[in-house]
């Protein structure tokens, strides 16, 4: 098999360890350095399958090694450290000179000051969904009269947990919310026709619920938050940046590329790229 120029070292524990941080300037002056990514794993993001690490940022940032490559003569290598809760990645991220945190994080104001952003990957939205027969809400007027007798299920650190505690303050003061780790544990509570959940969650996340259990699921369409935009998140001193923006901007741009929209085909498929790929 043709020996790709990256290799991936895939980290299982998730405990903060002390590593040494390649910077840019360190890599570029010897021809060759380490990109530590800090990547949470959720499908179709990130995730271990088949003996392989794959998903949709882990093709964009091999795309980036290659770039780097083709454009510096820089080889990359990408060590991956491993992690399911958000908010630990996160706050590791930030602790870290060089690292750079892939979770599908949704550009923002509030998080600009605290960690860079590195231009779009992907647009998304957010949405509130519940089991089929729950009424629909066509108003927030309705919120406690619909969901007064359920529990919310949320990400603690998201937006999602951001949106649902406005919601809260402004139409819901009594919100019940219980806390998951990560979304593949919110399923089975949605489903469960003993419980009664309703969850704010994005669209690729719904949408990957609704294909894998032929429906169940359905959106309330006044709470959704529509044109959230996801990008790789990385510390303010971090001199990575200007890579990243030239990857993604100089000419047309990764997002404008054929490559850009086969990762997307092959994770999402054509019914839901349009809906979420970056123009």
């Amino acid at each position: 098999m043709k020996k790709s120029i990256i290799s991936f070292v895939l980290l299982v524990m998730c405990s903060p360890i002390v590593w040494g941080q390649d910077s840019w300037e360190t890599a570029n002056n010897n021809g060759r350095g380490t990109l530590k990514v800090f990547i949470q794993e959720e499908h179709p993001f990130a995730f271990y399958e088949e003996g392989e690490f794959q998903g949709i940022e882990v093709d964009i940032l091999r795309k980036f090694a290659d770039w780097v490559y083709s454009r510096h003569n820089v080889h990359l290598n990408i060590e991956f450290k491993r992690y399911r809760q958000f908010i630990n990645l996160y706050e590791d991220v930030m602790q870290y000179d060089h690292a750079v945190g892939a979770a599908f994080v949704t550009i923002d104001e509030l998080r600009s000051k605290e960690v860079q952003f590195t231009p779009t990957y992907l647009q998304n939205a957010s949405v509130l969904v519940s089991p089929v027969g729950v009424k629909t809400m066509t108003d927030f007027d309705r919120f406690e009269s619909i969901f007064g007798e359920m529990t919310a299920l949320v990400i603690r650190g998201t937006t999602h947990e951001r949106r649902l505690l406005e919601i809260r303050d402004n139409y819901f003061q009594n919100m019940r919310v219980k806390y998951v780790e990560e979304t593949q544990q919110m399923l089975p509570h949605l489903l469960n026709e003993e419980e009664s959940y309703y969850a704010m969650v994005d669209l690729i996340t719904f949408w990957r619920f609704v294909t894998a259990n032929s429906g169940g699921l359905k959106i309330h369409r006044a709470a959704t938050v529509s044109q959230e935009q996801y990008g790789f998140i990385l510390p303010h001193d971090s001199d990575w940046e200007p890579l990243f923006d030239a990857f993604f901007n100089e000419g047309f741009g990764f997002t404008a590329s054929e490559d850009y929209e086969n990762i997307l085909r092959k994770y999402l498929g054509e019914e839901l790229v349009p809906s979420v790929i970056v123009r």
